[in-house]
């Protein structure tokens, strides 16, 4: 499957569990969050260089 994402795209992946009949929600559940733990984690390592740019931003010298 990790081919698969790469060649075709997250969202393309995600319509393939998906059909006219049924969804498989397990399955893209677990691929959503897979994929949301890696952006969460580096979001709170950087969230302090993220507001010390914001701030420094717009306080004129």
């Amino acid at each position: 499957m990790t081919g698969e994402l790469i060649n075709t795209g997250i969202l393309t992946t995600f319509l393939n569990f998906s059909n006219d009949q049924a969804s498989q929600w397990n399955i893209m559940t677990v691929a959503i969050i897979t994929l949301l733990i890696p952006v969460i984690i580096i979001s709170l390592f950087i969230q302090k260089f993220i507001f010390s740019g914001i701030i420094n931003g717009t306080i004129k010298d």
